[in-house]
């Protein structure tokens, strides 16, 4: 769950038993939401992301008080744009994960007073020509579009995997001890309004830190971030400077993670080291399932053998990749990475005829697909084209029962082959191609 209160103040609003429809109408319309949002924030060089059990043992905090001219500098300028002070606070705690973070898109699991969890989500990039003020009205809008309980979450649906932060506001009537909270996410920020007309900031980390100072300077950055947007309220964002010159350089070291690409070697090259050097390590987190470095490269590796050796595809021949978003797709990349091959992505979202645009442009003889996607995309293969189609669910579930080598596959190639083919829409929503080789740069593990 998201997060336990011992007080009746902080539980979630209940709804009737059949009321439990909107509840999964809420979860599906938030996960198709986030999904959208694809440039999110790495926290990686500052938090670890280990268990829940190890990050419980090493949780931190850090308070601060935001004092009485500030705040109610905030509730006058909220009062004067026709926006509640929790929005404001969430915006500028929205733009320190982004700084943080160095993500386009934050995802935030919030929850205001007596009212149920919802996400707010901020694309940074969008609003960055425009005002603080116009943006936090934008949110507030966005907010009170979805007050309705089918889109209510309650703290069961919450899955902090999905969020950059969990958000708590409580107004003066509120009462909120973030002591009594017992927060699955890894990083959450509690804001009480008291009484005396001051605003209390309680910053909760799970897991390791890389400085012990770190949480201290988050709440260091909300306090600027919000002294900015009272000082410049109606300033375009890209002209505001948020980060103090020190956190500028402490930010830009966590986040420079480039580091030049071996001439001689291939991305999947690299992912088998890390696979040799952290095997329990986890690599990938979806809903329940989670696999470790190991399980990853061993799955992609029976993958690329069976491509190999029994469909005998060709050094950068074209192969379809009809998937939705899961831990196959990585599997199905690598394994065609490491047979040599090069893939073609395409969203089955799209409609019949970019798919089969982009089948007969590519020349692609050969797709995966998921089992749902494979009778639609038998229908729109090209004339004329002999295009083989695997279904990959039961084939991962039959290669990791069978005597498929789960070893790297010994076979020479060179950062000079082809990786993928991709196509974009262009200008006068002209289709474009893009044919990529292997990167020059890559961010390592």
């Amino acid at each position: 769950m998201g997060y336990e209160d011992s007080g009746e103040e902080m539980e979630p609003r209940t709804h009737p038993p059949d009321d439990a429809v909107p509840y999964v109408a809420g979860i599906e319309y938030w996960r198709n939401k986030t999904e959208q949002y694809t440039e999110r924030c790495d926290f990686g060089g500052i938090f670890s992301l280990e268990s829940n059990e190890s990050r419980r043992a090493e949780s931190r905090q850090s308070s601060f008080t935001i004092p009485n001219s500030t705040f109610s500098s905030l509730k006058s300028l909220s009062q004067q744009f026709s926006v509640s002070p929790s929005t404001m606070l969430q915006f500028a705690w929205h733009k320190v994960l982004s700084i943080y973070g160095n993500g386009t898109h934050t995802v935030v699991a919030t929850k205001v007073t007596d009212q149920s969890f919802r996400p707010t989500i901020l694309d940074h990039k969008m609003f960055e020509s425009q005002g603080s003020m116009t943006v936090i009205r934008e949110m507030e809008t966005e907010i009170k579009l979805t007050q309705s309980a089918k889109y209510d979450l309650n703290q069961k649906n919450l899955d902090p995997k999905t969020f950059d932060s969990l958000f708590i506001y409580g107004n003066e009537d509120s009462s909120i001890d973030p002591n009594t909270l017992q927060s699955q996410f890894r990083l959450t920020l509690v804001a009480q309004a008291v009484p005396e007309g001051s605003l209390a900031l309680t910053v909760l980390h799970l897991g390791h830190l890389a400085d012990d100072s770190i949480l201290d300077d988050f709440i260091a950055l909300l306090n600027a971030v919000m002294e900015r947007i009272i000082a410049n309220p109606t300033t375009a964002l890209s002209y505001l400077e948020f980060v103090p010159l020190t956190q500028k350089l402490q930010i830009s070291e966590w986040n420079n993670t480039n580091a030049e690409f071996p001439s001689h070697l291939r991305l999947h090259h690299l992912f088998e080291a890390a696979a040799e050097r952290t095997p329990s390590r986890t690599a990938i987190i979806n809903n329940e399932l989670q696999l470790t470095y190991k399980e990853l490269n061993d799955a992609a590796n029976r993958f690329a053998h069976h491509l190999h050796s029994t469909v005998r595809v060709k050094p950068e021949q074209l192969i379809a990749l009809f998937l939705d978003k899961s831990e196959r797709t990585l599997i199905t990349a690598l394994g065609v990475w490491k047979s040599g091959a090069a893939y073609v992505p395409i969203d089955p979202t799209y409609p019949d005829e970019r798919v089969k645009f982009m089948l007969e442009d590519s020349g692609a003889e050969l797709a995966i697909t998921n089992e749902i996607h494979s009778a639609r995309l038998r229908t729109l293969i090209p004339l004329g084209h002999h295009t083989g189609i695997i279904q990959i669910e039961p084939l991962l579930a039959t290669l990791k029962d069978s005597a498929t080598p789960a070893e790297n596959p010994k076979l020479t190639l060179t950062s000079s082959q082809l990786a993928y083919v991709t196509y974009t829409s262009g200008r006068h929503a002209r289709i474009k191609i893009l044919i990529a080789k292997y990167s020059k740069r890559v961010k390592p593990n």
